[in-house]
């Protein structure tokens, strides 16, 4: 949407003005939404992966399929299983201390 959005005004300010000035800022605005992009992708490219992953285990192995994968992957899980493993932790979270 931004990307069209910025398009479509530097084509009319293209159309209406010939001023360099102009189109180095709008450069310089394209590589920073660009870059914003980037960083953005990068924030959430972990949530994005899960939820690629999980989609494409429910399309090609269903409810067992999503329910392993899941398993695999939750964090939830993974610290439940370090506590288990670890007797002197598990007996401090069971007596309340």
């Amino acid at each position: 949407m931004v990307d069209e959005d910025l398009a479509d005004l530097t084509d009319d300010i293209k159309a209406e003005y010939a001023n360099p000035t102009i189109a180095a800022t709008l450069n310089t605005l394209k590589k920073q939404i660009e870059a914003e992009k980037q960083k953005e992708y990068e924030r959430q490219k972990l949530q994005i992966r899960t939820a690629l992953g999980s989609e494409i285990i429910r399309r090609y192995y269903y409810d067992e399929g999503m329910i392993r994968y899941s398993l695999k992957n939750d964090q939830f899980i993974e610290k439940a299983q370090e506590v288990l493993n670890d007797a002197i932790l598990y007996r401090k979270i069971l007596s309340g201390k």
